[in-house]
């Protein structure tokens, strides 16, 4: 499992697909947010991903997530099994001005300026 402090990890998924996993410590902006909309999750996906990174937020001006990567974690706490609303309540409830967010991304998206 990936902690906080884990760089990019090249791995292979259950389907044979290399995947890339990462972590990313964000800072919220001045309204609790890091600018990203996410999809998927309980009860109809088995997965979290993010559908949308808004402009000039935290998530877009640290460019190390995008669009379709999945999210595994919120501050090393795995989000398998929780719907969408469950885990932007965990992104916006944490006290501290940051948090990290664990993420894995197919490596055809992986790029070296990510």
């Amino acid at each position: 499992m990936l902690d906080c402090y884990d760089s990019y990890v090249l791995e292979e998924d259950k389907m044979g697909m290399t995947v890339t996993s990462g972590s990313v410590a964000l800072k919220k902006d001045t309204q609790n947010l890091i600018g990203v909309s996410i999809g998927g999750g309980a009860p109809y996906c088995p997965c979290l991903y993010v559908v949308q990174l808004f402009d000039n937020t935290p998530a877009a001006l640290d460019g190390n997530i995008q669009s379709g990567d999945e999210i595994t974690g919120v501050n090393g706490v795995s989000v398998k099994g929780k719907s969408k609303v469950e885990v932007a309540r965990m992104i916006q409830s944490h006290p501290v001005k940051g948090l990290f967010l664990n993420y894995v991304c197919p490596s055809n998206n992986y790029s070296s300026v990510r």
